[in-house]
């Protein structure tokens, strides 16, 4: 079993979202599979944690490991924490773009 630090992608009633394993909120939600696996991945590699992806019936899909990359190396914005579920920069980054 994974740590609590880590992301996980997974489908909740036909919707993909992805949060932190610590959090019953997910900080990303809507949208295809790939579109939540990726928002999984990017923020795993910010933080240097694992992304696991789960299949609709709750087995595991794939397991990544970003661990190598310490906080220092990091790279991205950081406001997607642990601690702050639903404060999703890659929302606030897309309506910032859209002006």
């Amino acid at each position: 079993m994974a740590p609590a630090d880590d992301i996980e992608t997974y489908c909740d009633n036909g919707v993909w979202k992805t949060r932190w394993r610590n959090s019953p909120q997910p900080f990303a939600a809507g949208g295809s599979r790939d579109r939540q696996v990726s928002q999984g991945a990017t923020v795993a590699q910010w933080y240097g944690v694992d992304h696991i992806i789960t299949n609709p019936d709750g087995s595991t899909a794939e397991h990544n490991s970003y661990r190598y990359r310490t906080e220092a190396h990091a790279v991205g914005p950081l406001d997607v924490a642990p601690t702050a579920p639903g404060k999703s920069t890659l929302t606030h980054t897309a309506a910032l773009a859209a002006g």
